[in-house]
């Protein structure tokens, strides 16, 4: 009896060429760092702000990344009335040590109305990151979409609220401490 085992023959059982790639993607997302996406939030002084010429107190969220880098990005802010929905970052990636701020005057954020919703990812691990601005996080094989993501982070639209067109003023702050 040979107990031998050709070159054709285990290629075959591994699938050939395509088992081969599979397994050198999978290696390669497996060195990527995952991105580590986290909100800071606060609320601009009502008095003397240098973000708002008037003094209205506005939200600010600040988003930063400690974690690996990213290949798309973007954020699902939300108050009891207005829903923002906009990519974010350096042509929509968010790199290992970046802060953006994002600024929600537009819709007229008051410290009543909280800012609540979510950062979306796509890391270079090949998986899809999503943060709440809680702090919540959680993590998908393939792009979900949005009710996937409120649903698996516990979040809820208000009944009253409604897209608004206005951009949030997004910029690149100081970089986090590597």
């Amino acid at each position: 009896m040979d107990n031998t085992v050709n070159s054709s023959s285990r290629a075959a059982s591994l699938g050939g060429a395509r088992g081969f790639m599979a397994a050198r993607r999978k290696r390669r997302q497996q060195t990527e760092l995952a991105p580590a996406l986290s909100f800071d939030r606060f609320i601009a002084p009502s008095a003397g702000s240098t973000l708002i010429p008037d003094g209205t107190p506005v939200w600010v969220l600040r988003l930063g990344n400690l974690g690996g880098g990213t290949n798309a990005a973007r954020v699902v802010l939300f108050t009891s009335d207005a829903i923002i929905r906009r990519p974010v970052g350096d042509a929509g990636r968010i790199e290992h040590g970046d802060r953006w701020e994002l600024t929600l005057d537009p819709i007229e954020a008051r410290p009543e109305r909280a800012v609540r919703g979510y950062a979306l990812v796509e890391g270079r691990d090949g998986l899809w990151h999503a943060t709440t601005v809680d702090g919540r996080t959680a993590s998908f094989r393939s792009e979900p979409d949005e009710l996937g993501v409120f649903s698996t982070l516990g979040l809820r639209f208000p009944i009253n609220a409604s897209p608004v067109e206005e951009l949030v003023r997004s910029e690149r702050t100081a970089a986090l401490p590597r």
